[in-house]
């Protein structure tokens, strides 16, 4: 296997992870932003204002950057949109952290019913981060969508 086919190999199992773990955090968020609203506002970072209007677009965001990823349509563009929402969760659970807020990150299911935040959810969020920029900086899309496009092109 050549050098190029490695490296793309890696690139669509981590994008297709990363991707996985993005459509797997917008389902309840999806179904229900209500209570993911709740999960916003116990971090108590935004104002109440802002707080409905971010829980309805966060989710739709991480639906679509995750679909995004995992089909290779604008891989770089949405690895980039990820490295910038996990810089966002990596700030709010470092504050709540630092805070002693007892609480679940609300990351998979709602602040109330899901698990206990720690370092390890920070851990966890900082390895995700390195694999979007490893992907943001090594993926060219070309075993995905991105890449039937550049092929049609080029046999047109």
């Amino acid at each position: 296997m050549k050098k190029d086919n490695i490296i793309r190999t890696i690139n669509l199992g981590l994008r297709i992870y990363l991707g996985w773990v993005f459509l797997y955090a917008c389902y309840y968020k999806v179904l229900d932003p209500g209570e993911f609203a709740l999960s916003i506002a116990s971090y108590q970072l935004l104002p109440l204002a802002l707080v409905n209007i971010f829980a309805l677009i966060l989710a739709w965001v991480e639906l679509f950057a995750g679909l995004g990823l995992i089909l290779g349509f604008r891989p770089r563009e949405n690895s980039l949109i990820i490295i910038g929402m996990l810089v966002i969760f990596i700030i709010g659970i470092s504050s709540a952290l630092y805070r002693n807020l007892s609480m679940g990150c609300g990351c998979f299911a709602s602040t109330i019913a899901g698990e206990e935040m720690t370092s390890g959810t920070l851990i966890r969020d900082f390895v995700w981060l390195f694999i979007g920029i490893y992907l943001f900086f090594t993926e060219d899309g070309s075993w995905g969508i991105e890449g039937i496009f550049q092929r049609k092109k080029v046999a047109d």
